[in-house]
């Protein structure tokens, strides 16, 4: 699913809830969050974007998109996402991760969740 930076201002206006999360960047701690979404109704998680709303930026580089790709097919079984950078008003990018809801489940990730 492509979105445009209006549609990312309106969920970072709506805050953080059941289906979508902030980050500041993307770890191996986040697959929980991937899994999450994976094992309820789907979610996105917006890289970049700080608890208080405020947009920090991060930047889809290959390297950053392999890391974040090797988190999710390190699930079990591993989680399909989608990968999408939206450049923002700011001059900063917002890294969005799309988990569709799958029914494949259980979802685990390496850390037992």
């Amino acid at each position: 699913m492509i979105m445009t930076k209006k549609e990312i201002n309106i969920l970072i206006a709506a805050g953080e809830g059941l289906n979508l999360e902030f980050k500041r960047r993307m770890d191996s701690r986040h697959a929980d969050t991937l899994v999450a979404f994976a094992n309820a109704t789907g979610g996105q998680l917006l890289l970049g974007v700080e608890d208080d709303r405020t947009i920090s930026g991060y930047t889809l580089s290959n390297e950053l998109k392999s890391q974040i790709e090797g988190v999710a097919r390190n699930c079990d079984p591993p989680v399909n996402i989608e990968l999408q950078e939206v450049q923002m008003d700011n001059g900063v990018a917002v890294t969005v991760i799309s988990i569709p809801p799958s029914g494949q489940g259980p979802y685990r990730s390496t850390n037992g969740f």
